[in-house]
């Protein structure tokens, strides 16, 4: 199957905190881009839900802390690899878009 997505990401598996309606829960994020990010996670969320979250980007890129929108869920019973929620960015600032965009083209070239 062709990856038919408009921003390149970085496979990554890193830390991650977020606040959400349910509460709050530290994870694993498993891929990023300058647009969105796919956490790991059982906590209950449904699409257009909002969250403030942080996630560390390693190799001293710092970390992103923005609110990111639930787009898409991968509940237990599918077969898209791994529970969790695609999220879009909301309101991420313009050095952390440039700090994404760094970081993905650098795990790229690795």
């Amino acid at each position: 199957m062709k990856d038919e997505r408009r921003f390149p990401r970085a496979h990554i598996n890193t830390t991650y905190c977020l606040l959400g309606k349910s509460g709050a829960e530290k994870g694993k994020a498993k891929n990023i881009s300058p647009v969105g990010v796919f956490v790991r996670t059982d906590m209950s969320m449904d699409v257009g839900d909002r969250v403030h979250i942080n996630v560390i980007l390693p190799q001293y890129h710092g970390s992103v802390v923005s609110q990111a929108e639930v787009v898409w869920i991968c509940p237990k019973q599918e077969p898209c690899g791994e529970t969790g929620v695609g999220m879009k960015w909301i309101d991420l600032s313009l050095l952390d878009v440039f700090r994404l965009d760094n970081f993905v083209r650098h795990c790229q070239e690795a």
